[in-house]
């Protein structure tokens, strides 16, 4: 497996076997688990070329991903990451604003942007 961009403990992109794969690694209390999601150019092309985007895909991933692991709930998980996924990285600004609002602690996705000097005016 051959990591594409990000390093440590962030969402990163890998290439396996010739397919892209957005992993995360999500913490729970004591629990770890990394999720893996397949992929496409068009996905990766974007997170390296916006670090906005990929921050927000990576904050507001974990903060549901970390709230369905709490509860133990993965039932259609695929669905609702890849759904996340399309409208962070290729929907309007509306739409981003839309995935970090309706996240499960969006005050602590926005102070994170703020201090990674990507907070939106």
């Amino acid at each position: 497996m051959e990591r594409l961009l990000g390093t440590g403990w962030e969402l990163s992109v890998f290439r396996e076997n010739g397919r892209l794969l957005i992993g995360i690694p999500v913490d729970c209390g004591h629990w770890r688990k990394g999720f893996d999601f397949e992929a496409s150019e068009s996905d990766y092309e974007v997170l390296r070329r916006d670090i906005y985007r990929w921050k927000t895909l990576g904050f507001v991933l974990h903060e549901r991903l970390q709230q369905r692991m709490g509860n133990n709930d993965y039932e259609n998980i695929e669905d609702e990451a890849h759904a996340v996924i399309r409208r962070i990285l290729h929907g309007s600004g509306d739409d981003v604003e839309h995935e970090i609002s309706a996240s499960p602690n969006a005050t602590f996705i926005r102070i994170k942007l703020q201090k990674a000097g990507l907070g939106k005016e």
